[in-house]
C-alpha cells in the first residue's frame, strides 16, 4: 500500500538501490562479456540514475516551499508494474491516473515520477495529461534537469525554443491553457518567421481550446494573405460570425442542388470567394451545416468517391459535440467502408464513452464474421476510450467465429482487456482466465484490475 514518509529519504535510497543493481549489473557484463552497445545502455543509465540521485539533493535544496503532505507520498508496491506497462507500450493506465489524481490535486508518487516524466518526455502528443499530476517535484526536476525540460512550465512561454515539432505543439498547447491571450499574441509576434507545420498546430490549437470571439485574433485572420490564415479566418468565422456561416450554408445548398459539391467554395460577407483545393475546403467546414441542411447521406457518398475522408474528420476539430460524426461512423458501419486503411483514430477521437461504445457494438454486430479487426483494434487504442461490459462481451463473441480466428490475432484484445474494461464492475471478476493476458509476474491482468480500483478509492479519499 501507498505511505507517506520523509521523502526525500526515500527518493534517494530508491535511486541509491538502482544504482547498486545497475553496477552489479555491469560488473555480471562485463565478466560474462557482452556487446558493446549493451554496455553503453548500461553506462548511460547508471549515469541516468545518478544524476536523478543528485536531483533530489539539489530538490531539497533549492525548493523554496515547504511541500505539504499531499506531495510526500511515495508507492514502491507498483514500480514495476509501470516500468513494464511503459515498457511494452501501455501507457494507458497512467494517464488515466493521473487524469484521476488531477481532478481531486493530487500528484503521482515520487517513486515513479522520474520513470512518468522520462517516458512522456519521449511522447510529447501524450505528455499534457501528465501535467497535472507530476506537481512541485516534477517541475523542480524539469528546472534543473535537460532530460525533463519539456515539463519547465517557464520554456512554455516561448514554445518555439523546442527542437522537435512535437515539443512545440505540446508547449504551445499548455501556453493556451495558462493564458491565451499571450498564446495569441505569441503567434502574431512570431508568424512569418514559423515553419508551415507550427503554423498549423499553433493556430489549430487555438481553435481546439474553443477560443472565444476575440477581436485581435479576428483582425489578424481577417488580414492574412496566406491560405493558411485564410483557412483559419473561415474556421473562426463559421464558428462565430452567424452571416457568415448562413451565407456559407447557402452556398453548400446550392452547390447540392447543382449536383456539384466540388464547385463550393467559401465565399465572405462581401461576396468575395476563395479558390483552394476540394480538400482544404472539406476540412474547414462546419459540420452543423450538413446536418442543418440534411444532406448527410448526399455528402457522405461524395466524400468517399473523392476519397477526403480524412480530410473530412478534421473539420471536427473544434466542434467536438457535433453529432455528425456518430452518423458518419454509423453510414461506414452500414457501407462497410470500416477497413485497416481507414483512418480509425481520427473516426473516434472525441466521441464520448457512450457514443464510442454503441458504434463500437453496432459495428461488430453487424459486420460480425466480416469484422476488420485491424480496424477495431485501431479504433481502440486511444487512451480516452473504455469499453463497457456489453463491448466486452460483444469482442468475446467475435473471437469465436471462425473467420475471425483465421484472418486476426486476438491476443492483442486480450492484453487491452485489462485497460479498457471497467475495473470496479462484477464482469472483471467474471472474465474467463483465457481472456486474462499476463505478460510477467509485475504485468498481468489481475495486478492491473487491482491498481485500476484503487485508482478510484484515492480520487474518493
Amino acid at each position: 500500500m501507498p505511505r507517506i514518509k520523509n521523502i526525500d529519504k526515500a527518493l534517494t535510497s530508491h535511486l541509491s538501490a538502482h544504482l547498486i543493481e545497475l553496477f552489479d549489473g555491469l560488473r555480471q557484463k562485463l565478466m560474462e562479456g557482452c556487446p558493446d552497445n549493451a554496455l553503453k545502455d548500461l553506462s548511460d543509465a547508471i549515469i541516468s540514475a545518478g544524476l536523478l540521485a543528485k536531483g533530489a539533493a539539489v530538490n531539497t535544496i533549492e525548493t523554496d516551499y515547504i511541500l505539504s503532505q499531499e506531495f510526500q507520498w511515495v508507492f514502491p508496491d507498483i514500480q514495476k508494474m509501470v516500468e513494464e506497462a511503459l515498457e511494452v507500450g501501455f501507457p494507458e493506465f497512467i494517464i488515466e491516473w493521473a487524469l484521476l489524481l488531477a481532478k481531486d490535486k493530487k500528484v503521482l508518487p515520487a517513486n515513479i515520477l522520474t520513470p512518468m516524466m522520462r517516458y512522456f518526455s519521449k511522447h510529447p502528443d501524450l505528455a499534457v495529461h501528465l501535467v497535472p499530476a507530476i506537481g512541485p517535484r516534477g517541475f523542480q526536476l524539469a528546472k534543473h534537469f535537460d532530460e525533463f525540460a519539456l515539463f519547465d512550465h517557464r520554456k512554455w512561454q516561448d514554445p518555439l525554443s523546442f527542437k522537435q515539432r512535437a515539443q512545440r505543439k505540446f508547449a504551445f498547447s499548455l501556453l493556451c491553457l495558462q493564458d491565451p491571450e499571450t498564446a495569441l499574441q505569441y503567434i502574431i509576434a512570431h508568424f512569418s518567421k514559423m515553419h508551415e507545420d507550427d503554423k498549423k498546430n499553433f493556430l489549430g490549437q487555438i481553435l481546439k481550446n474553443g477560443v472565444e470571439e476575440n477581436q485581435i485574433l479576428s483582425d489578424f485572420l481577417s488580414k492574412g494573405k496566406s491560405q493558411i490564415l485564410q483557412i483559419f479566418f473561415v474556421r473562426y468565422c463559421l464558428l462565430h460570425h452567424k452571416d457568415f456561416y448562413e451565407i456559407n450554408k447557402e452556398q453548400l445548398q446550392n452547390s447540392k442542388n447543382k449536383n456539384d459539391l466540388l464547385s463550393f467554395q467559401f465565399q465572405q460577407t462581401n461576396g468575395r470567394k476563395f479558390q483552394w483545393a476540394p480538400e482544404l475546403v472539406i476540412a474547414a467546414m462546419n459540420p452543423d451545416m450538413i446536418s442543418e441542411l440534411g444532406i448527410e447521406s448526399y455528402f457522405f457518398e461524395y466524400i468517399q468517391q473523392q476519397q477526403m475522408e480524412s480530410a473530412f474528420l478534421d473539420s471536427f476539430q473544434g466542434y467536438p459535440k457535433s453529432k455528425l460524426r456518430n452518423q458518419y461512423f454509423k453510414w461506414l458501419i452500414k457501407n462497410k467502408c470500416l477497413t485497416e486503411e481507414f483512418p480509425m483514430e481520427k473516426l473516434t477521437q472525441g466521441m464520448d464513452f457512450l457514443s464510442y461504445n454503441a458504434c463500437c457494438i453496432e459495428w461488430l454486430e453487424t459486420l460480425n464474421g466480416q469484422t476488420d479487426m485491424e480496424a477495431f483494434y485501431k479504433a481502440s487504442l486511444h487512451h480516452r476510450h473504455f469499453w463497457s461490459d456489453e463491448l466486452c462481451q460483444t469482442i468475446i463473441s467475435i473471437s469465436k467465429i471462425p473467420e475471425i480466428t483465421k484472418k486476426f490475432e486476438m491476443m492483442v484484445f486480450w492484453q487491452l482487456m485489462a485497460f479498457k474494461m471497467n475495473p470496479v464492475s462484477n464482469y472483471a471478476n467474471k472474465l474467463p482466465d483465457e481472456y486474462r493476458f499476463r505478460i510477467s509476474d509485475h504485468l498481468n491482468f489481475e495486478q492491473v484490475i487491482r491498481f485500476r480500483k484503487f485508482m478510484r478509492k484515492l480520487d474518493k479519499a
